[in-house]
């Protein structure tokens, strides 16, 4: 389980043009986590959306990627609070519950 505390996490479908943040998770099939992999798409990796969509464009060290919707939906990652300016108040809303 993740700690919502080491940053906001999200789908990648979800993030939009400028975020940034760690891969802390890929799911899916064995080819797409593999396909990932491949392409230096891991956990742990950093990676900034260039262009949110489908096909999305993502930075990921010295290169860019296109993901289709199919494959981003396989990767979670963490946003901290300088990418994703809500997590304090998302942060405080989970902390009260």
């Amino acid at each position: 389980m993740h700690n919502m505390m080491d940053g906001f996490m999200i789908p990648l479908t979800e993030c939009r043009a400028g975020d940034a943040g760690v891969i802390v998770d890929v799911s899916g099939t064995c080819d797409t986590a593999k396909r990932l992999a491949e392409m230096g798409v891991h956990t742990g990796s950093q990676i900034r959306v260039m262009r949110a969509g489908s096909p999305m464009i993502v930075e990921s060290g010295n290169s860019r990627l296109c993901l289709r919707a199919e494959m981003a939906q396989s990767v979670l990652m963490s946003l901290g609070a300088e990418t994703y300016p809500m997590v304090d108040e998302i942060r405080a809303a989970t902390e009260a519950s």
